[in-house]
């Protein structure tokens, strides 16, 4: 009897040589009809909120990402932005200029065709003058009513056709004398003060273009004596 139990208890040994360790814990992480070690529970927590943490932070960073392309991306847009409006304000600046540009080209111009307007006015009144003077040399002689009416007619119509161009004879006969209008060509004694250095006489008529003298009038000056 003594050594069936010592048989006995060799055997549970070789089972389990430690009798205060506890047996192996069963598929599931539980001792065979036990509940799940504290320690175990805590490892389990730590996986999962390891995993749910890597998974987190894989997002986060996926998001970091995103929003890192997306500033890229606005960065982009705001130099193609800040481009575009520097090039919009060289264009402006460049279309002032030019268009101040053009305002002194045609000022320039209108006064340039102006000048060789009036220059070559001047020229056809001044081949036109002495042909018109002598109408009016001829017209003086003249005492025939009909030929005077004729050779009057004909000194209106170049009359008209200087005045159209701008050109008009000036009136100088009893005028005092100016040397901006009048040549003097000889003098004329007087013995009325009033008359003294006045035109006696017109030799050639004088003509303006404007306010500008084309042609001085040749005149005789009356000059007083004592």
């Amino acid at each position: 009897m003594t050594k069936m139990k010592e048989n006995k208890q060799d055997q549970d040994f070789q089972q389990n040589p430690d009798p205060k360790k506890q047996p192996e814990t069963a598929a599931g992480g539980a001792p065979e009809g036990g509940e799940p070690k504290v320690e175990e529970l805590d490892r389990d927590c730590l996986v999962e909120l390891s995993k749910a943490l890597r998974e987190e932070n894989s997002q986060l960073i996926a998001e970091q990402e995103q929003l890192k392309k997306e500033l890229e991306e606005q960065k982009a847009k705001y130099k193609r932005a800040e481009k575009i409006v520097s090039q919009a304000t060289d264009v402006s600046n460049l279309y002032q200029r030019l268009q101040v540009d053009f305002d002194n080209y045609r000022k320039r111009n209108a006064e340039i065709t102006a000048k060789a307007k009036e220059e070559a006015e001047c020229r056809v009144a001044l081949k036109v003058v002495p042909v018109l003077d002598s109408f009016l040399r001829a017209l003086d002689s003249v005492r025939d009513p009909a030929d005077r009416a004729g050779l009057e007619q004909i000194v209106r119509q170049f009359e008209d056709a200087l005045r159209e161009i701008g050109v008009e004879r000036m009136e100088a006969l009893g005028k005092p004398f100016d040397l901006n209008e009048h040549d003097a060509v000889m003098t004329a004694p007087t013995t009325e003060p009033e008359k003294d250095d006045t035109v006696a006489n017109v030799v050639a008529n004088g003509y303006r273009y404007g306010d500008k003298v084309i042609k001085h009038a040749q005149v005789i000056v009356h000059k007083l004596q004592s």
